[in-house]
C-alpha cells in the first residue's frame, strides 16, 4: 500500500507515463485528465480511499487507487496505471483491491473501463462480471416543437422513487449490480465532480422520469432514466434538459446499453457515439486475509 512518503520519489507524471486504464462515472467525458492528488489517496487518516503500488527496483511500475462510493459496503477501483513491466502486476493488484475493499466493508467492488482498455482482461481474469455497458453520446439540439416535460427539482424524498425506477427498467440479470433493495442501491450511486442538478417528473406518486446534468469546467454531461410507457415522452424530455442546460451547447448523454428508447430519439437529432465503455462489478461475500502486497515503505 503506498504511503504518502512514497510520493516524493515515486510521483506519477515522471515515473509512470502511462494513461489511466480506467475511468469513473464523472470522468467518461474527459479524455486528458490530470493525474490524480497522490496526497488524497496516502493520508493515514482517510478511510474511505486505499492507494496500492507495484515496484521493480525501487520504482513504481504499476499502481491501482480505489474508494469507497456512499458508503463502505460498495467500493470503485477509480484508476490504474502501469508501465508495459508493470502490466504484469495488475492482476495481483486488481486481487488486492478487492481483498482490502472487502477488509473494509465491501459486498461490491467496481471498474469502468473504456472498450478498448487494457485493463479489461485482467479484471475478468480475477472475477469482475459485467454488469452493464454504456455509450457516451456526444450533440446539441435547436429549440423544438415538443413541449417540455414539467420537472421538478429531486428531493431527498424522491430517492425511493428514483430507485423504484430504475428497478424497473434494467434488465433483471443487472439486478445484481445496482442493488436488490433501496440501502443497496443508495450505497452505489455515484457521486460526480463539478455542480450536480437532479429532477424528476411524477404521474400521481410513480417517479416516470429522472434527469441528471453534471457540470465541469470543460463539459456538460447528462444522464436520463425513462419508464417504457412514457416513450413517447422521450423528446419532451430531451426538451426540458435543453431548457435548463442551454440551446445549441455541446453536451455529452451518458446512455446504457438497455436505454434504447433515449438512444434512438437522440441519433434522430443527430447525436453519435463519442466512447463506449464496460462497468464491471466483482460481488465478495467475506474478508479473505492478505497474503501478498504488503505496505510498502520506501
Amino acid at each position: 500500500m503506498l504511503r504518502l512518503s512514497d510520493i516524493p520519489r515515486q510521483f506519477l507524471s515522471t515515473r509512470l507515463k502511462s494513461n489511466d486504464l480506467l475511468s469513473t462515472y464523472s470522468k467518461m467525458s474527459r479524455k486528458r485528465s490530470n493525474p490524480p492528488n497522490l496526497a488524497r489517496w496516502t493520508l493515514p487518516f482517510i478511510q474511505d480511499r486505499i492507494a496500492l503500488g507495484s515496484f521493480h527496483d525501487n520504482q513504481l511500475h504499476a499502481m491501482v487507487l480505489l474508494k469507497a462510493r456512499q458508503r463502505s459496503s460498495v467500493w470503485e477501483i477509480s484508476h490504474a496505471f502501469c508501465t508495459p513491466l508493470g502490466y504484469n502486476d495488475m492482476e495481483e493488484l486488481l486481487i488486492t483491491s478487492i481483498r482490502m475493499a472487502t477488509a473494509a466493508g465491501a459486498d461490491r467492488v467496481f471498474l469502468r473501463c473504456e472498450n478498448s482498455s487494457p485493463a479489461d482482461e485482467p479484471a475478468k481474469r480475477v472475477g469482475f462480471r459485467e454488469a452493464y455497458k454504456e455509450n457516451l453520446m456526444i450533440g446539441s439540439i435547436r429549440p423544438s416543437k415538443f413541449k417540455p416535460l414539467e420537472l421538478k427539482k429531486l428531493q431527498h424524498s424522491d430517492l425511493s422513487g428514483v430507485y423504484d425506477l430504475h428497478s424497473s427498467v434494467i434488465p433483471s440479470n443487472m439486478k445484481f449490480a445496482i442493488g436488490l433493495t433501496f440501502e443497496q442501491w443508495l450505497a452505489t450511486r455515484e457521486d460526480s465532480d463539478g455542480y450536480i442538478q437532479e429532477y424528476v417528473f411524477k404521474e400521481g406518486l410513480a417517479t416516470a422520469v429522472w434527469l441528471h446534468i453534471n457540470w465541469q469546467r470543460n463539459s456538460i454531461t447528462a444522464d436520463a432514466i425513462l419508464r417504457p410507457e412514457y416513450k413517447l415522452s422521450v423528446d419532451n424530455l430531451i426538451e426540458a434538459a435543453y431548457r435548463i442546460i442551454g440551446y445549441q451547447k455541446q453536451v455529452y448523454w451518458v446512455v446504457r446499453s438497455h436505454e434504447s428508447i433515449i438512444a434512438n430519439a437522440l441519433i434522430e437529432k443527430g447525436w453519435r457515439i463519442d466512447s463506449s465503455f464496460t462497468v464491471l462489478v466483482k460481488p465478495v461475500a467475506k474478508f479473505v486475509p492478505q497474503t501478498s502486497m504488503l505496505p510498502i515503505q520506501v
